[in-house]
């Protein structure tokens, strides 16, 4: 919740525009927010070794998320001034 508080607090001043700071925040939230994820699961099942995991899956699923987050904007773009604004 504090990272979807902070990402969107973010996203109003730098993203919009930005698209290397849409990438950095949406790979640096990504990876925040499934190492919580992970602590949390490794914490109650203690199944999963942290640090392979982290670096196995964590890191590449912030890249690929960072990697869609550039088409994404342009799609939002888009639709803001296609049916918001009526442009």
């Amino acid at each position: 919740m504090y990272t979807a508080i902070i990402a969107s607090y973010f996203s109003r001043k730098f993203y919009y525009e930005n698209k290397l700071a849409s990438f950095c925040g949406v790979y640096i939230y990504t990876a925040i927010y499934e190492s919580i994820l992970l602590i949390f699961t490794q914490v109650i099942f203690s199944k999963a070794p942290f640090f392979s995991v982290f670096f196995r899956f964590i890191l590449v699923e912030s890249l690929i998320n960072s990697a869609m987050a550039i088409p994404m904007l342009y799609v939002v773009k888009w639709l803001n001034n296609e049916y918001i604004r009526g442009i």
